[in-house]
């Protein structure tokens, strides 16, 4: 008679094979919650009519200095009604009942050529010194010279719509070189500054592109640091994500309730070196990555020592996607031109900056974004979603996607962000580690940062 088989013990899976769902749940609520709340924040931006004023003459500013800059060089360039109508029409129901919209109404179409009608001027009337050099500027045809000092000392030289009313102002009493004030040297030298730099990067990035193609197609490529990864590994890193999404709310919860009264300098730094610190921290909690057991550091994901092989890569992907981005997003300005333009909350803060909210502003945009972003989205999020979807391809595609839509900027500006986010993506592929989307990123917000302070 036969012994009976033994019974054999049940197997299970080690951890890092399992599936376990709680990460892609709490991950699509988050960005459910950060997409809904940035879109309605740009849909709703100029509903309320002092924004939307300051937003006209913000638009109407850089047109005008665009144009006068030329004007300087000698290509003679008039305002076209297709750039003026708009802004117009958004101002010619408010200047019965708004200063500032009869202000600019009265300005811009002076520029253009026109006259304004006294009841788009009769809120200025009874109002302050100001408002009232507006209206005495704007309901004359003509100007004599002794009106001149009274307007010029209501005016401010360090406001442009004031700046603005003085030159049609002189211009309407027949003084020479009426427009002289109107814009500083040093503000047609940025803008000279900023078009010679946007010309030579996107030649330079052409070549970069080239270089890129004939180094990368058809040749295998490293693959992201993560490796091969199982669906329970991707799993561990959407959990992740999530707790790097849940990091950056949490600050934002916290600067909101602790340092409400704090400088806008002040909230900007603390809430970049929290999120440094945390994301070093949730990169080192014992989330189940490899085989091997626990993953604590950064290496696992991508972060390398420096080397001068990895930054000079990111420098060519800075310089490659630049026609790239420059490209998309002029055709994203065509497609979604009935929507609002693209803005970002910090072009506030650029328009007359410290020294010390410049060094914040570089800061936040090129250390704190960079190494944040990354990681979260190259490092975690992209391999996750490669291994889901079994295509980097696809991954790249829905994170650089999504990399776009939760920056607080508008749907226009989306296409050239997730442009952004997709050289990125091939950089992380390319060498196997982060740190070149790291330096293209890092390169990319400084050169943006930096062109906009020569605007202004």
């Amino acid at each position: 008679m036969t012994d009976a088989p033994s019974p054999q013990p049940e197997l299970v899976p080690p951890p890092f094979l399992r599936r376990n769902y709680v990460g892609w749940v709490v991950l699509s609520l988050i960005l459910t919650l950060l997409f809904g709340t940035e879109l309605a924040s740009y849909l709703t931006r100029d509903t309320k009519k002092s924004s939307q004023f300051v937003h006209v003459e913000q638009v109407f500013e850089e047109d005008l200095k665009y144009r006068e800059s030329l004007n300087a060089l000698g290509a003679k360039m008039e305002a076209s009604d297709k750039d003026v109508v708009p802004l117009l029409n958004q101002l010619a129901p408010n200047t019965t009942t708004s200063a500032r919209a009869a202000m600019l109404y009265a300005a811009i179409l002076f520029e253009q050529g026109n006259q304004s009608k006294p009841s788009d001027l009769a809120v200025l009337k009874a109002g302050t010194a100001r408002e009232r050099a507006f209206h005495e500027i704007y309901s004359h045809q003509v100007l004599r010279a002794t009106d001149l000092p009274a307007i010029k000392a209501s005016l401010s030289d360090s406001k442009f719509l004031d700046r603005l009313a003085l030159a049609h102002a002189l211009e309407k009493a027949g003084k020479p070189n009426p427009r002289a004030g109107l814009f500083s040297q040093a503000q047609k030298s940025g803008l000279f500054i900023v078009i010679g730099v946007a010309v030579t990067a996107f030649v330079l990035g052409l070549f970069a592109l080239l270089f890129i193609m004939a180094t990368s197609v058809g040749r295998p490529l490293p693959g992201h640091a993560t490796g091969s990864i199982t669906l329970g590994e991707a799993d561990g890193l959407a959990l992740r994500v999530a707790l790097l999404l849940s990091l950056y709310l949490g600050v934002s919860v916290f600067i909101a309730l602790v340092l409400r009264t704090a400088s806008t300098n002040v909230t900007f730094l603390v809430d970049g070196l929290l999120i440094i610190a945390g994301t070093v921290a949730i990169c080192r909690a014992p989330i189940l990555l490899k085989s091997q057991g626990p993953v604590s550091g950064l290496r696992e994901i991508g972060v390398q020592k420096p080397t001068f092989r990895l930054i000079g890569w990111g420098a060519i992907g800075a310089l490659a996607n630049a026609p790239i981005v420059v490209v998309v997003t002029l055709l994203s300005s065509f497609l979604f031109k009935a929507l609002p333009p693209a803005e970002h909350p910090i072009e506030q803060m650029l328009r007359s900056p410290s020294p010390w909210t410049l060094a914040v502003l570089f800061f936040a945009a090129s250390i704190q974004a960079p190494f944040f972003e990354e990681i979260l989205f190259r490092g975690t999020m992209l391999p996750a979603m490669a291994r889901v979807f079994k295509s980097p391809i696809w991954a790249g595609v829905v994170s650089s996607c999504l990399f776009a839509m939760i920056h607080p900027t508008g749907i226009p500006a989306w296409p050239g962000l997730a442009a952004i986010g997709g050289m990125s993506a091939f950089l992380s592929y390319r060498t196997g580690s982060l740190v070149p989307s790291m330096v293209m990123h890092c390169l990319n917000n400084a050169v943006v940062l930096a062109l906009s302070v020569a605007m202004n």
